[in-house]
């Protein structure tokens, strides 16, 4: 796994403003992809079938980076030429050219392609490697968990990606809400290892 989940691929995923979730094969075939861009690392084997998923997902509007190539071989042996030969198509036919593929040489280039695809989902001011997030979308509000995870303060200003009418800090232990600055970035102080939940 440390050759296709890197700590630099990581690091940039959560620089660039977004969070992450994995995914294999089966479960592309089972349910498709959900989310806005996929991050294909060093896919060397794919079956045929997913690659046309993934066609699919492009063609309605998903967003594939591949970091380092793209798929060229048959996933097995069994009548291995002919499938490479099927899987080396449809991969140069998916990334051909085009506003919703990118190939990127390395884990470096990954927050970049990112940056490109799609607007950050949560972004700091000042550069905070320490700085995690989620974000839970309900039907009426978004709820963000932000934390340092770090054993330094923390003092810049937070930009989500979700806009809203209104915004405030919850406490998750009283429950209560406090009002927040809305349509604008909100301040973010946080002591080493604190953490804040705007909604």
């Amino acid at each position: 796994m440390d050759h296709y989940v890197t700590p630099q691929r990581t690091a940039q995923t959560l620089h660039a403003g977004h969070n992450l979730d994995y995914l294999d094969a089966e479960s592309v075939l089972a349910l498709g992809v959900k989310h806005p861009v996929l991050v294909m690392p060093r896919v060397s084997r794919l079956a045929p079938e997913v690659l046309d998923r993934l066609a699919a997902y492009v063609r309605g509007g998903g967003k594939i980076i591949a970091v380092g190539s793209t798929p060229s071989m048959a996933p097995g042996y069994l009548d291995a030429a002919r499938i490479s030969a099927q899987v080396a198509l449809a991969a140069k036919t998916l990334f051909a050219p085009g506003a919703n593929v990118q190939l990127v040489p390395d884990d470096g280039a990954v927050g970049a392609a990112l940056g490109r695809a799609l607007a950050p989902d949560f972004r700091v001011a000042a550069p905070a490697a320490d700085i995690g997030f989620v974000r839970r979308q309900l039907r009426d509000a978004d709820i963000y968990f932000i934390a340092n995870t770090g054993n330094k303060a923390v003092d810049t200003t937070a930009t989500p990606g979700v806009r809203r009418a209104h915004a405030a800090w919850l406490d998750p232990h009283s429950g209560s809400l406090t009002r927040a600055p809305a349509g604008a970035d909100l301040p973010l102080s946080l002591a080493p290892y604190a953490s804040r939940v705007p909604v």
